[in-house]
């Protein structure tokens, strides 16, 4: 599968079983035997960081339309889907001193996108 798509920085990410590498103005797909915490959604937690950690005001836009390809290609209806990728951002949360406001905030900044996994979680969140 390819696609063109205007705009976007690199991103990499797993939806199910698919990795999809996401550069300039293509998006490729591929079979992964299976999906991981890194895989998944470390590209994002990524391009975001700069915002999460307080280095700049706004998120890159970059972040943002990476959080919308997630958020539209990630199956959110599967309980282990939400738990995987809440325990990967608690991972990094935590590893990557995260200010709490800007994890909660992000999917409102970021086109008010109606995220189904905090980025702030809590041990609890992540067994919902």
């Amino acid at each position: 599968m390819e696609k063109k798509m205007k705009g976007f920085s690199s991103f990499l990410c797993v939806s199910g079983l698919v990795f999809f590498i996401i550069s300039f103005n293509t998006v490729r797909a591929y079979q992964l035997p299976r999906a991981t915490c890194e895989n998944c959604i470390r590209g994002l937690l990524d391009l975001c960081k700069t915002y999460l950690v307080g280095e700049v005001d706004r998120p890159h836009p970059s972040c943002c339309f990476a959080l919308t390809f997630a958020y539209h290609n990630f199956d959110f209806t599967r309980h282990q889907t939400r738990r995987t990728v809440c325990r990967c951002i608690r991972k990094t949360a935590v590893r990557d001193r995260y200010k709490p406001d800007r994890a909660k905030k992000l999917p409102v900044v970021c086109f008010n996108i109606p995220f189904p996994v905090p980025f702030y979680p809590s041990d609890n969140d992540c067994e919902q």
